[in-house]
């Protein structure tokens, strides 16, 4: 038989559990989607919000609350919204920096980045770029305030142009205005099939990374609330990995890495 102890523990954690989700069904979380084109975050031609990033954090969010809201928004403006506190949590390219400034959740994928550029001839025969140096003094569009790497990053011989979506940058580059263009694999070589030499700078981790300063993930058990949920976009059987699915809604040929 158990005893009063035993019982009085299990009512207190069973009432814990009840208030936390309470909270969660309640309150209005609050995430943002960087606004990078498609596939990833974009607006279609009916104005309807779309993107592989985008409709990650709409899973999480209806798994959450009801009413819970997911905004697309510029990759600075997102920012500004998890240093603010406006905004609770993004899924976006983990750095050094943000390892400290963000609450790390949990890693949802892996992405190989490469520089791609029309390729160059010299005496009638291609030229590909084969190391970071070859990129020194050329013109690479940049998603605006984004990370990519430290030896990319710092290496102000290679000149860089902000620019506020890949779409942009994507068009800039096949109409010779610039020299090349930095971001996720599966996007730019699908964008240049043929006519794209890519260069693979490294793999980095794309990471649900939340707010230090949003008083609603200051409140006992969310941010507990929101690593379970995120479990839950993850599974061995790729038909049932919500993470693999959405990516190939948009992606056809997509591998989960």
């Amino acid at each position: 038989m158990p005893s009063i102890f035993s019982i009085l523990f299990l009512l207190i954690h069973t009432w814990a559990l009840l208030g936390t989700s309470a909270f969660v069904s309640a309150s209005e979380l609050r995430f943002a989607a960087v606004d990078v084109g498609e596939p990833y975050g974009y607006t279609d031609d009916n104005g309807v919000e779309k993107g592989i990033l985008r409709d990650i954090l709409k899973h999480l969010a209806d798994e959450l609350s009801p009413n819970s809201t997911v905004s697309l928004l510029p990759y600075k403006r997102m920012l500004y919204g998890l240093d603010s506190g406006e905004y609770d949590c993004s899924i976006f390219f983990n750095s050094p920096k943000g390892n400290e400034k963000y609450h790390q959740i949990a890693l949802i994928t892996k992405k190989p980045v490469v520089i791609i550029s029309i390729a160059n001839t010299e005496k009638g025969r291609v030229t590909v770029p084969a190391k970071l140096t070859d990129f020194e003094g050329k013109v690479v569009g940049v998603i605006r305030s984004a990370y990519y790497d430290k030896s990319f990053d710092d290496n102000k011989k290679i000149l860089k142009r902000e620019l506020d979506n890949y779409q942009q940058a994507i068009n800039l580059v096949r109409q010779n205005r610039l020299d090349a263009l930095i971001g996720p694999q599966e996007l730019i070589r699908d964008a240049f099939p043929k006519s794209g030499m890519p260069f693979l700078l490294k793999t980095n981790q794309i990471w649900l990374q939340c707010s230090r300063y949003s008083l609603r993930l200051k409140e006992p058990g969310v941010l507990e609330a929101i690593k379970q949920a995120e479990q839950g976009l993850h599974h061995k059987d790729e038909k049932k990995d919500v993470i693999t699915q959405i990516h190939r809604r948009y992606l056809k040929n997509y591998h989960r890495p």
